[in-house]
């Protein structure tokens, strides 16, 4: 589980924090309780349900599937990780991004309808080369 925080104004990255050790000997809670003093909400990215529990718990306002199929814990899917999606969303209150290989309108669709607030589409419309490639492979060859 990755932290990120976005400020209240202007936006930002606060820190991180993650199940392995931290430097600071801290823990993802000590991260998430410093959080609301830099004026910042926390968004957990995360890669399982119990992850996403375990943010909650600590105090995270809302949740992100963006490290699903990034970590050991959960393989990666062809696609956008949906049943991570509707896992998540059924397991915890808070708001759930989906986030990770959202390339299709269809996609992001799909995303709402498994219980996401919001979708992250990335990628396949902020890297132009991917988006140019995902044409040519699409069309027949002359």
């Amino acid at each position: 589980m990755r932290l990120r925080a976005a400020r209240a104004r202007g936006g930002g990255r606060l820190g991180t924090g993650h199940r392995r050790a931290r430097p600071d000997g801290g823990t993802f809670a000590d991260a998430v309780r410093a959080v609301p003093d830099a004026g910042a909400l926390v968004l957990a990215d995360v890669a399982t349900e119990a992850e996403a529990r375990n943010a909650e718990h600590a105090g995270a306002d809302a949740v992100a599937t963006t490290l699903a199929g990034h970590t050991a814990d959960r393989a990666r899917t062809a696609g956008p990780d949906l049943a991570l999606v509707a896992a998540v969303a059924a397991q915890v209150s808070l708001p759930v991004i989906a986030e990770g290989r959202y390339h299709r309108p269809a996609d992001a669709a799909a995303a709402i309808t498994a219980g996401a607030h919001a979708v992250v589409v990335g990628t396949a419309i902020t890297v132009p080369s991917w988006l140019t490639t995902s044409f040519r492979r699409a069309l027949p060859a002359r």
